[in-house]
């Protein structure tokens, strides 16, 4: 069986305390040249887990690199494995059933330099021009954000013609859901385990060793409360009710996403919050 991680921040090594990433202790780093990067295997050999600490701190990861790597992993399934995507976001799990054209564009590094040195009001106005249609779907969130901003624009720029791609049909979508109350509790209560599990030390030597503070991997919920406390700026508790209250207000907004979507079955359960599963198998 193989599992792969859809979580955007669990990617990076050196968070994987922060980002919850959860790699059981029998679990071995295994490198090899069927896979682009490296993954986790336990010792019996029959599980594999893909998606999960295997890119360094100061690189770039997307949709378009998630995409890649499941088109591997699917690509090199036999008839006895299956296939399990697990957690993340719910973007990801989109990207298998429907892809997005958009992901064809590659990144453009020279534009995302220049880019990256203009002020958040300068990035809005030049998608509102480049693209307005774009601007209009976006919430306050994304249009806040300037890395999606300069996505954006990077696919407004590029000028190709956006074609439909193959998607993949999974056997089976299972959705595991929490009531509110309950999600908010778990929350809280995996806060406290990670600050436990030391990831006051993760995070402060994560900072030194990619001291740019504007690394995709920085953005990962709890990172920047963190560092704040760090500095001095929160105490202990603030820390960890604001942390809290981001993680909640996330996944919150993963519920909504996902209770829009079809053809998942939906179970109640008091397993891990806000965890969808998509389980693949090829016949």
């Amino acid at each position: 069986m193989r599992l792969l991680s859809a979580d955007s921040k669990q990617v990076y090594q050196g968070l994987a305390v922060l980002t919850g990433a959860d790699i059981p202790i029998n679990f071995q780093q295994i490198s090899n040249d069927h896979f682009p990067y490296p993954y986790f295997q336990n010792s019996n050999r029959t599980i594999e887990l893909h998606g999960v600490s295997c890119v360094g701190g100061d690189k770039e990861w997307s949709m378009a690199h998630f995409q890649k790597l499941f088109k591997i992993l699917w690509k090199t399934l036999d008839n006895k494995t299956a296939l399990i995507v697990v957690g993340g976001t719910g973007l990801y799990h989109q990207q298998i059933l429907k892809p997005a054209p958009t992901s064809a564009i590659s990144p453009n590094q020279n534009l995302r330099k220049r880019l990256e040195l203009k002020p958040l009001a300068q990035l809005q106005t030049n998608l509102k021009k480049s693209w307005a249609e774009r601007w209009e779907k976006m919430n306050q969130s994304d249009r806040s954000n300037p890395r999606r901003l300069i996505r954006a624009i990077e696919i407004a720029l590029a000028k190709l013609p956006l074609k439909a791609q193959n998607h993949y049909q999974p056997t089976k979508q299972i959705g595991l859901q929490l009531p509110l109350s309950v999600l908010r509790e778990k929350i809280v209560e995996r806060v406290d385990q990670r600050l436990e599990a030391g990831v006051m030390k993760e995070v402060q030597q994560f900072g030194l060793h990619h001291p740019d503070s504007n690394l995709q991997a920085k953005t990962a919920l709890g990172y920047q409360e963190i560092n704040q406390f760090l500095k001095g700026e929160l105490a202990l508790e603030e820390l960890k009710t604001t942390w809290a209250i981001s993680e909640f207000q996330y996944a919150k907004r993963q519920q909504t996403w996902w209770k829009k979507q079809v053809g998942i079955k939906w179970l109640h359960t008091k397993w891990r919050p806000t965890d969808c599963l998509l389980t693949s198998k090829k016949l």
